[in-house]
């Protein structure tokens, strides 16, 4: 055994007399080494698994549908920007024209076939800003074919959006640029393809060869 410690659980109970006496202590002891060390590779999984979530930026969660708590994994906060507890909660964080979307695929899953999404959609943190998620599930039932609980995961694909973004950017404004000689028609053209996606303002500089 390369891990020499030995764990001991140990139970000590006192022999009395017919006066009420301790005469003895009878001590038990129980070797759980195993159980402890379970208990050990159980957390350092658990730590791995937490660990690849956060790199992921992925969420796994469980929705009770009896008392509309939603568990997630240690990780939500960082991408829903708010501690999921009960279900209001999480529809708070998401951007007010995408509840309707998730409205429809909860309806979905839980009067067709059980399969959630996925579908991607706005999340508005309470600390301000806006984030992309994709989220997927499945229900379970319970012994009478009732729904009772809804499990999932959501992915962070606010990089990937932002990337598809700004290549549409960058397609349209090499049109732009390409559509005109005059100097003011491209500027103005320039500003309808970049400031409504990409900024309020922007600049341009011109370099005369």
């Amino acid at each position: 055994d390369p891990d020499p410690v030995r764990w001991v659980s140990a139970i000590a109970y006192p022999v009395r007399d017919d006066e009420g006496a301790i005469r003895e202590v009878v001590l038990v002891h129980d070797d759980v080494t195993e159980a402890r060390r379970a208990e050990r590779r159980l957390r350092e999984s658990e730590d791995r698994l937490s660990r690849a979530l956060a790199v992921g930026g992925m969420v796994v969660w469980d929705w009770d549908l009896a008392t509309g708590h939603v568990e997630c994994s240690v990780n939500a906060c960082e991408v829903f920007g708010t501690d999921i507890g009960p279900r209001d909660t999480f529809l708070q964080a998401l951007h007010p024209d995408d509840v309707p979307l998730m409205h429809d695929a909860t309806a979905r899953a839980l009067e067709g076939d059980g399969m959630f999404g996925p579908i991607e959609y706005r999340l508005r943190p309470p600390g301000g800003g806006g984030r992309w998620v994709q989220t997927s599930g499945t229900v379970e039932y319970d012994a009478d074919g009732k729904p009772a609980r809804m499990l999932g995961v959501t992915v962070d694909t606010t990089a990937r959006r932002l990337a598809e973004d700004v290549t549409r950017v960058f397609a349209d404004a090499g049109e732009t640029l390409g559509a005109s000689l005059d100097y003011a028609t491209t500027l103005e053209g320039l500003a309808r393809v970049v400031v409504p996606r990409l900024a309020d303002w922007f600049a341009v500089d011109l370099i005369d060869d």
